[in-house]
């Protein structure tokens, strides 16, 4: 078997938390533990860690889009897409489901968001998998990459498609929002297919074992441990659930701060000086997307209620989440040459090129 050297993007202990080692951790502590929410009230402890990790997260991603990418925005089809076209029709489908003071419009829009969150998991897995393992010098072929990818994509469609197998009646932020039983009878067999994609995966590495092919660290492999705790219905958690989001935010956090922390010694700022500017940025605009101006909105009376007294809030987290998922679809990819040049390891391998990420 031949494995890899150790090289990380801050260091291995750090990196292998970040990625999804934490939540390994977590998940095996709780299920030993029996804690429960009637202990302890994760889900306000999930909201506060929310204001400082989930919040940021996805507003630097904002700004790596916007004020790094800014140029592209007119020169590329695709980043066009994700920076005009995908911002204005969530605009104008929030607008126009304000006008109609229409429950069933925003119910609409949280489904899309359900959606398009299980895709964007499994990419960002597939990415952290994929630029790990190059950072430690190990690189796959297009067929083995395509393996990877499609691999994922069943724990994609189960965790959406495991809305549909259970009747009742759920509440997001006082939208309060139907999910059905037509798929209740194929329930088992719908959340069994989750591990679908494990056969190809462990033929993968099982057939780069007997080729004396490099083996990616465990580190690298985590991300594609860790979506399975964190999408399929077999190893679902009530407690653990409310947990996802911070750490999906942590395994974004490890990439996006590599990048900001190359982009800021590169831009010859004072270290400082550039972290605050990056990430001062992303928790002010945070604070201020999710929940300064959506309140203060909410608490003028501008709507009447009777969707959620909660509508602006759940606007922009509509609005920001489904926005997020398609401008992270186009800055983290191989061909993007900022990503080559700045998703690096500080013990490099083949002057700081990485492979190509998700396409």
């Amino acid at each position: 078997m031949n494995t890899v050297a150790s090289r990380s993007f801050f260091s291995p202990v750090t990196d292998f938390l970040l990625i999804g080692g934490l939540s390994i951790i977590v998940y095996i502590s709780v299920l030993a533990s029996g804690i429960d929410s009637d202990i302890l009230d994760i889900a306000w402890w999930m909201w506060v860690l929310a204001f400082f990790v989930n919040g940021p997260h996805f507003l630097i991603s904002y700004e790596i889009f916007y004020g790094g990418h800014f140029s592209k925005i007119l020169k590329s089809p695709r980043f066009f897409f994700a920076g005009i076209v995908v911002p204005l029709v969530l605009l104008g489908v929030i607008v126009f489901g304000f006008v109609q003071d229409s429950s069933q419009l925003f119910s609409g829009l949280l489904y899309s968001m359900f959606f398009f969150v299980g895709w964007h998991y499994v990419k960002q897995a597939y990415g952290c998998f994929i630029v790990y393992s190059g950072g430690q010098g190990v690189y796959f072929s297009k067929l083995e990459q395509c393996i990877v990818r499609y691999s994922l994509f069943p724990l994609w469609w189960v965790s959406f498609l495991k809305l549909f197998t259970g009747k009742g009646q759920v509440d997001y932020w006082g939208l309060k929002y139907a999910t059905f039983s037509l798929l209740s009878n194929w329930a088992d067999l719908i959340y069994a297919a989750s591990f679908l994609g494990v056969v190809p995966l462990l033929g993968l590495f099982i057939a780069r074992s007997l080729s004396n092919k490099k083996l990616p660290s465990l580190t690298a492999v985590t991300p594609l441990l860790v979506i399975y705790l964190w999408l399929s219905p077999l190893l679902s958690h009530h407690f653990f659930f409310y947990m996802i989001p911070f750490f999906h935010s942590l395994q974004y956090l490890l990439f996006s701060g590599v990048f900001t922390r190359n982009k800021v010694e590169h831009s010859g700022r004072g270290v400082v000086e550039g972290h605050l500017l990056w990430w001062g940025g992303a928790f002010v605009l945070a604070a201020l997307a999710f929940y300064l101006i959506p309140k203060g909105l909410d608490g003028m009376a501008l709507h009447s209620g009777e969707i959620t007294p909660n509508l602006f809030l759940l606007s922009f987290i509509l609005f920001i989440n489904i926005h997020h998922y398609f401008i992270d679809n186009v800055i983290w990819r191989g061909d993007n040459p900022q990503v080559r040049e700045f998703v690096r390891m500080r013990s490099n391998v083949r002057d700081g090129q990485l492979p190509a990420v998700a396409r």
